[in-house]
Formats: structure tokens, C-alpha cells, sequence
């Protein structure tokens, strides 16, 4: 069980990334409009309500992460729990289930990269992106010049890499949409 000068810590923590544009994480809480209820403003009332968290890993967190800080939208939870819960996470549906991108790639064991380049690159509706095996996604890669000329194909990702003398990973941002281009040249799957 936590003790009671680490709740405290979390109950100030709140209030100060609400109520006071100096916090360094204001921008994100108080700039927004996320407040603290009145029943929290004093620590009596915010540890009658939440009381002791049941580990020492579970910190505070806003279930609606639009809403503020109260008892009916607060719960403890694990790390893990609240990187699922963030704004920016990318919740994806497939085999009657929601999840997110990093839930799913634990409990199928692909990578994050591999997920967003199938689904978000090459178009693959979530359940097959699950479940091609790997590097069923190959396609053969063109290198283009930046006003359009074709000037080298190849067989995959990995023979783009060797042919030119880079890891992959620099083609396959570009391919990828991270960069515009690799080595001053734009890339495409071929088709």
C-alpha cells in the first residue's frame, strides 16, 4: 500500500498542473480547461474519495482525459493503463475488439513499425495487417528522381538498402511518409 506522503505528492501534483501557469506541464491541464473539482481543492476531501492507491505503481488518472479531476472521472491505475488511455493513442478495431496500436502489437507480437507500415502505407485493413506473416507486404520499390524520372527498381526493402549502400530504415521513412525523401530522391512501391 502506498503511504500517504506519496498520495499527497499526486494530489499537489494535480492541482499545480491545473491552477498554476508556471507547471511545466500547464499547457496540457489547467491551459485546456482541465480543473480540479471543489471537493479535491483540500487534500481531506480528494483522499476521501480516491483513498490509497492498492500499489505503489498505480498513480492517479483521468478516465475521459477531456474531463477534469473528480471522483466520478479519476480511478488509480498502472502505467501501462494510462499510456493506453492518452490522447494521441491510436485505438484500432479489428476481430470485434478495440484496442491500441500497442496493445495489439503485445498480444500479437509485431512491432509498432510493421503494424502503421501495413495498415497506414500499404492499405491493409487492420485483421489481415495482424495476421500476414512476415514480409508478405513486399513489393517491388521504385526510386524516383525528384522530377519524376524512374531511376532504379527493386525487389524489396532490403535490396533497395544494399543496392544502395543505406540501412533500409532510411528508405523506408521515406516510403513510409516520414520523410519526403532518402537520399534526395523520392520512393514508392511499384503499382
Amino acid at each position: 500500500m502506498a503511504n500517504s506522503s506519496r498520495v499527497y505528492n499526486i494530489w499537489a501534483l494535480m492541482k499545480q498542473r491545473c491552477g498554476n501557469p508556471d507547471a511545466a506541464n500547464y499547457s496540457r491541464y489547467g491551459a485546456r480547461g482541465i480543473a480540479v473539482c471543489d471537493e479535491w481543492q483540500r487534500f481531506p476531501g480528494f483522499i476521501a474519495d480516491m483513498g490509497q492507491p492498492p500499489t505503489v505503481k498505480h498513480t492517479l488518472d483521468r478516465i475521459d482525459n477531456n474531463l477534469g479531476y473528480s471522483k466520478a472521472n479519476c480511478r488509480w491505475a498502472t502505467v501501462e493503463e494510462q499510456q493506453n488511455n492518452r490522447r494521441d493513442s491510436v485505438i484500432i478495431e479489428a476481430f470485434g475488439e478495440k484496442m491500441t496500436l500497442a496493445q495489439w502489437c503485445r498480444k500479437i507480437k509485431i512491432t509498432r513499425d510493421m503494424v502503421r507500415h501495413r495498415i497506414f502505407v500499404l492499405g491493409m485493413k487492420p485483421e489481415e495487417a495482424f495476421i500476414a506473416p512476415k514480409m508478405s507486404h513486399v513489393k517491388k520499390i521504385v526510386r524516383k528522381i525528384v522530377d519524376g524520372k524512374i531511376v532504379a527498381t527493386y525487389l524489396s526493402l532490403a535490396d533497395a538498402g544494399r543496392a544502395e549502400g543505406v540501412d533500409k530504415r532510411v528508405i523506408w521513412n521515406a516510403l513510409a511518409g516520414k520523410n519526403k525523401t532518402a537520399m534526395g530522391c523520392q520512393w514508392r512501391y511499384e503499382g
